[in-house]
């Protein structure tokens, strides 16, 4: 293989590798059921593909909608007028959420 042929292929390579781990991200990652590793106000909450986020805990089961926007996850309110945000993000394979509604370390179970 000359040069140019064997830099042509080694570009396709990378290419293909780098696609490949251009899975999923933000909102779609989230859609499922997650459970709290330790004892919080909500231990499970489940995230739909319609923008619903369904919580279950200590208080009780709660509806609301969310979205993603950028670092903040922003939630309706779930008994006022505006809207709350707050952080969220991956650690490996855990979600990390700092938020009102819901805080702490959780892992897929579904």
């Amino acid at each position: 293989m000359n040069t140019p042929v064997r830099v042509g292929a080694v570009m396709i390579v990378a290419w293909a590798l780098l696609l490949s781990g251009c899975g999923k991200s933000g909102k779609s990652k989230l859609v499922g059921k997650w459970v709290a590793e330790r004892p919080v106000l909500i231990q499970t909450i489940e995230f739909t593909k319609d923008g619903r986020m369904n919580m279950s805990g200590m208080a009780g089961h709660f509806s609301t909608w969310y979205k993603i926007e950028g670092k903040q996850m922003v939630t309706g309110r779930l008994n006022g007028p505006t809207d709350d945000k707050g952080s969220w993000r991956f650690e490996g394979d855990r979600l990390v959420i700092g938020h009102a509604l819901a805080y702490g370390r959780y892992k897929r179970v579904k």
